[in-house]
This record gives structure tokens, sequence and C-alpha cells, in this order.
């Protein structure tokens, strides 16, 4: 056999894609049927076989999917100054955001009196929960305490209550622990006939050329013509910049839920100037945009009850605004005009940026603001866009450019952008699960930074990603 027969005579197996159907993760509520298409061809015929992500067989049935939670001790008995153990285990998928929660609205956080582990996993889309309270007294004895777990199906909260024991009394004479779960259970079992109709013939296609590339947006696409220069006719002077941290990303955490909101997109803020109030949060919300509202300390955010809540003579734009250094910056609403607020005497000194106000002057896909603020180790930096995209380093004190950088970058390609050590990140897209940073940019290098990690983004909708170098960490908003 030659080798040009030899060509024509074997193919290794390629996967098309199903003419009527689609390509990448899919929700389904649970209690509804759906149905997979694979199409392969190759030669000799290829045997086609479904796994789960472990790589374990599909088995037939249903899968569990909104939160299901199992306890075995919903009574737990507790001496005083002894300490109380509370287990719960999960079922769910996707994967759910987990956190404990007491009756009277408080969320329960690792510190003296409360030790908490969520890191349980033991397989896939089995989770278990624990949490240990110290010192027990007749003050903790009051509440409910709930092991909490949320995907983007439904909240599922298990129920504990603690009541008092003897510790002279034997095991025996103490109540009888009864299992009880929370949430939907999962539908019966059924034949494979019944759970879906005959499947539609597959047409007969020609075997064509396949590509393959990663998934999400394409960096060829984003940085096409790619070109960094300074804008306009105004000459700055890199020589104006200080880098206090060089820096590269190299991991985003899972989120940590903080606190429920009816609203779509929003943002929450905390001052990162080291000099500035502690602890203090800052929010704003789609329906107010001439309020800002200010909370004491987290727990009053948790609860929702504010210390003051500033009126703004100008309303603001979007959700990418940031409190630094003691004053609210944020686009004011139809201009290309930044204004800084000061909370203490509530003087305003604005900023004009360049270009028009349009339609396409809308950063990212997600298209809720005209300029994005970002607050870094180096100082206060504005992401806007004119017919090129445009990053700037602002003097907070005179609200003066101290460097312009013009990129372009399209913006649009992108679910969203923040700066961290003077380099400029962006998350592929805002609307998957499972989505990536494969894009960053040394602003004061002026290189490219080969980088690819992970962005969790469980609820499939984030309107807002901003970086806090004061706590190292991310406030993010997520729609439900």
């Amino acid at each position: 056999m030659n080798k040009r027969t030899l060509k024509q005579s074997f193919m290794s197996p390629v996967c098309l894609r199903y003419p009527y159907g689609h390509m990448g993760p899919t929700s389904v509520p649970e209690g509804k049927n759906v149905r997979f298409h694979c199409s392969a061809t190759g030669n000799p015929t290829p045997k086609i076989t479904w796994q789960k992500f472990d790589n374990s067989p599909i088995n037939r049935g249903a899968w569990e999917v909104p939160p299901l939670i199992s306890i075995e001790d919903q009574m737990v008995g507790v001496a005083n100054g002894s300490t109380a153990v509370l287990e719960c285990s999960i079922e769910a998928f996707p994967e759910p955001i987990r956190y404990w929660e007491r009756s009277d609205g408080r969320l329960l956080e690792n510190g003296d009196k409360f030790r908490i582990d969520n890191s349980k996993v033991k397989s896939g889309y089995k989770s278990r929960m624990q949490l240990n309270i110290s010192r027990v007294t007749h003050h903790d004895r009051q509440y409910l305490y709930y092991c909490v777990s949320k995907n983007e199906f439904q909240l599922t909260r298990g129920e504990f209550k603690l009541y008092e024991i003897d510790p002279r009394d034997s095991l025996s004479s103490r109540n009888s622990s009864q299992r009880r779960t929370f949430g939907i259970q999962p539908p019966g079992k059924v034949a494979l006939e019944d759970l879906c109709t005959p499947p539609t013939p597959c047409p007969k296609c020609e075997p064509k050329e396949v590509t393959c590339s990663a998934a999400g947006v394409n960096l060829l696409d984003l940085i096409s013509q790619w070109r960094v220069r300074p804008y306009g006719d105004i000459k700055y002077s890199m020589a104006n910049l200080s880098r206090s941290i060089d820096c590269v990303l190299y991991a985003v955490g899972k989120p940590v839920f903080n606190r429920f909101s009816d609203f779509t997109y929003g943002c929450w803020m905390t001052d990162a100037h080291p000099e500035s109030r502690p602890g203090y949060f800052w929010v704003t919300n789609e329906t107010s945009s001439n309020e800002l509202i200010e909370y004491k300390n987290k727990s009053a955010y948790r609860q929702n009850i504010p210390s003051n809540v500033y009126r703004l003579d100008h309303p603001f734009s979007g959700n990418a605004h940031v409190v630094y250094n003691g004053s609210f910056f944020y686009n004011v609403k139809g201009t290309r005009r930044i204004l800084k607020y000061n909370l203490s005497n509530k003087n305003t000194i604005s900023l004009d940026l360049p270009g028009n106000m349009n339609d396409i002057s809308k950063l990212y896909s997600g298209q809720y603001n005209y300029v994005d603020f970002c607050v870094d180790e180096n100082g206060l930096w504005l992401i806007f866009a004119v017919p090129d995209s445009n990053n700037t380093a602002v003097d907070i004190e005179r609200m003066t450019p101290q460097y312009i950088w013009n990129m372009t970058i399209d913006h649009h390609k992108v679910g969203e952008m923040f700066i961290v050590c003077g380099v400029l990140y962006a998350v592929d897209n805002v609307s998957d699960r499972q989505s990536r940073i494969r894009f960053a940019f040394d602003l004061y290098k002026s290189k490219l930074i080969d980088v690819s990690l992970q962005f969790n983004n469980p609820f499939r909708k984030t309107t807002m990603i901003s970086y806090n170098h004061k706590s190292k960490v991310f406030f993010i908003w997520m729609a439900y």
C-alpha cells in the first residue's frame, strides 16, 4: 500500500458541530429534559462515548442541579462553655457559593467565636460545610443557624437549632438524630425512551477540514494592528510617573458572598488609600444616580444600615466609579466630564475628557460605562474610549492627566478590564461560567505579558470588577 493510498484509507476521528444544536455549556432547570448531539467522522467508524468532567461514565437518569442540602443532626445539643459542631452536605451543579448565616441576618466569618470550613469537597458536585461555635452561651442558643448554598438556579438554606444539654448525661439519653433535606428533590429516573423523542436524523455531509482555537476572545482580533502611542499633540513625560510596585497577577480566587441586591448593576467600594477611613463602604445603584450611600462597616453594609447618604448635584453615569483618598470619583451623566467629590467638605473638581459622547464610546461588551475608574498601588487610572481606546493616569489632587496611552484595542470584544500594579488586564467575557484573563499589558514597560488566568463567574452575568490594592481583593457585582 503506497503512501497516497494509506492517507486516503485512514482518517483520525473529527467531531463536527451538529447543524441544529449549539456548542458549549448548556443550563437546564431541574425537571426539564435536554438532548446533546455529537457527530463524528473517521475511518474506521469512530465509537462515541459520553463522560463527565472527571472522566467517569454518564449513567442513565437525571442530574441534580439546584442545591440540595442534607443534615444528619438538625438539633445540636451543647453544654454551656463547650463547642457546637454543625455540619451539612451539599449536592449542586454548577459549583455553588457556600456560606453560613444566623437568623438575625448576620453573615458568619472566621474568628475567635466561629471557625468555618467550607472547602471539604468530596467529588464533582458534592461538598461538605462545617461550622464550629466556640464557648456556647445562652445568647448563642437564641438563634437559628443556616448553611446556605446558592448557584444560578436556586438558593437553599439548611437549618440548625442549638439546645442545652447536661454534660453529665449519657449519650443514649439524648435525642436521636433525624436526617433532614432542604431544597428540591431530584426527579425519579425514567427510561431513555420516555425522556426524549426520537432523534432527528443527521443530514449527510462531506468531511470538512476542522481548525481548533482556544476558547474565549480571539487575541488576534483584539489587538489586530496593535499600536501604543501618546494621545493627541500633548507631550507627556514618563518621568512624571512613579511606580511603587512592579508585580504580575498570578491568580484570581473564587468569589465570596457578601450581600444580595435587587439591582442588575451597581457599585460597592472601599477606600484603598492607607490614610482614609478604614472599614467604611460606599454603594451606588442603577435607579438613584444622585445618591452615594455610606456604611460605617461591613456588618452595617450587609444589613443595609446606612450611616449617611450623599446627595450629588450632578448625577453619575454607569457603575465603574471609585472612592479614593476621601473623594468620590465619577463620570457625570450624559457628559465626558469627570468629577472629584470630596466626602468631607463636598467640594468638587472636574476634568473634561477628550472625545464626543456617542454610543460607540461605551466600554466593553456590557456597555454600562463610558469611563472605567481603576485604583491600584500607583494611583488613579481612567479607561475611556475615543476612536482608539485609551488609558489615562490622573493626578488626583489637581485632576490633571499625567500620561495618556492611546491603544488600538477593540474593547468591545472583552467583558471587563482592570489595572493591578500598573498592568492592564482584560477578562475574556463576563457571561460564561468559566472565563479567562488572557490579555495583559504593562503600562510602564509598554509590553504585552503572557498570561492565562481562570476567572470564575458562577451566575454568568458580572457587571462590575474593581481591584482594591489595600485589601488585595476584587470587588465584583454579579447579577442573579
